[in-house]
């Protein structure tokens, strides 16, 4: 996300209000002067930004059209960052018109990492995977490496503005050099980026641009809307049922299940055994089975088990989460449960994460 961020604000270039609708005709901006002088007009890096705030969501959207005014391409980052859960999820939508036809529906993707385990995918088709903790160091020093500062040549301040609940500071300014090297000409050129007055990182940046060459067969537009919202709010972010089960099925040796769910056909006479209503050493549980999935919920710490029946159909293996991460290792692990011959009772372990500390879970049927 951060890579392309960089190179859509790689294209910097006057005074889009912060309620303005990109595309709209702009209006005049007032220009201010603040009894001390301008503010500052540098703003940190993005990722340095970012990374003075405990929780956030970015929203950055990239829409592109021509040179055939007919066709189009509009892609959105929507991302909710959580420093104290160790979390992310970034939802993926794309849209493409050619001809003037859109295409059918949108293009729809999911990125989540929670700790060192991150799954990915859309539909019915996920992936999950666990990294070691050396494996995920690397990755964040190479996603911070890419750390920059969008350009803004000779901004203009615009006035003290509150922008996403936070207290800005508007700037405007221009692409330089734009259409001198096509000859095209210059139609918009509007760009704008609100710092927040505590911590200068950009709160907002928008770029607006359009050259023409042909009105009726040569005009590339494109606009670029980077904002950060939802600042240091509360969020969850778990992994969905779809990733859940994409753990069950994708042997990774750090994963909380770390096994390929079995091929093996489990008895019939034992499919539906861990269901129903059980008094656990962990309070009230209520279990369903369906296929070879397993699914509880119980009221210590509002918990759930997602598991997966073993071949002879009278174990499971799987994963426990709790209130109020319901992630590894404080709030979630690995689980092994065993029923006993008359099915009325079981034994099992637990233990946090895939193979710390843990302890036993037993129950009897209600």
């Amino acid at each position: 996300m951060l890579v392309l961020a960089s190179l859509a604000c790689s294209l910097v270039p006057l005074g889009l209000p912060a309620n303005q609708t990109p595309g709209e005709t702009p209006q005049p901006a007032p220009i201010f002067q603040l009894p001390g002088g301008t503010p500052p007009s540098q703003p940190v890096s993005i990722s340095e930004g970012l990374a003075s705030l405990n929780s956030y969501r970015t929203i950055l959207s990239i829409t592109t059209s021509g040179p055939d005014p007919r066709n189009s391409t509009a892609i959105v980052f929507d991302t909710q960052r959580s420093k104290d859960l160790d979390a992310q999820v970034t939802h993926l939508t794309s849209r493409t018109i050619k001809d003037g036809q859109p295409s059918e529906g949108d293009n729809v993707s999911e990125i989540y990492r929670i700790g060192n385990d991150q799954c990915s995918g859309s539909g019915e088709d996920w992936s999950y995977s666990s990294m070691a903790p050396n494996e995920a160091e690397m990755m964040d020093m190479v996603m911070s490496m890419f750390s920059f500062t969008p350009a803004t040549n000779d901004p203009i301040f615009v006035a003290q503005e509150t922008v996403n609940g936070i207290h800005a500071n508007h700037f405007a300014f221009l692409v330089k050099g734009l259409g001198v090297k096509s000859g095209a000409n210059v139609t918009i050129n509007q760009g704008d980026y609100w710092l927040a007055e505590d911590g200068q990182y950009i709160v907002k940046y928008s770029l607006i641009t359009e050259t023409v060459v042909d009105p009726n067969t040569n005009i590339i537009h494109m606009e670029t809307i980077f904002e950060v919202k939802d600042i240091n709010q509360a969020i969850q972010i778990i992994f969905p049922q779809t990733c859940l089960d994409a753990a069950k099925t994708t042997p990774t040796s750090g994963s909380l299940n770390g096994q390929q769910s079995s091929q093996n056909p489990i008895p019939v006479s034992s499919v539906g055994r861990f269901a129903g209503s059980w008094n656990t050493n962990f309070g009230d549980m209520s279990c369903s089975v369906e296929g070879e999935n397993v699914n509880c919920t119980y009221t210590h710490n509002t918990g759930r088990i997602e598991a997966f029946l073993n071949p002879d159909g009278e174990s499971l293996e799987g994963s426990w989460f709790e209130a109020p991460t319901y992630r590894p290792a404080d709030n979630a692990g690995r689980v092994t449960l065993s029923l006993s011959g008359d099915g009325n009772s079981f034994t099992g372990q637990w233990w946090y994460g895939p193979n710390g500390e843990g302890g036993t879970w037993t129950g009897v049927r209600k």
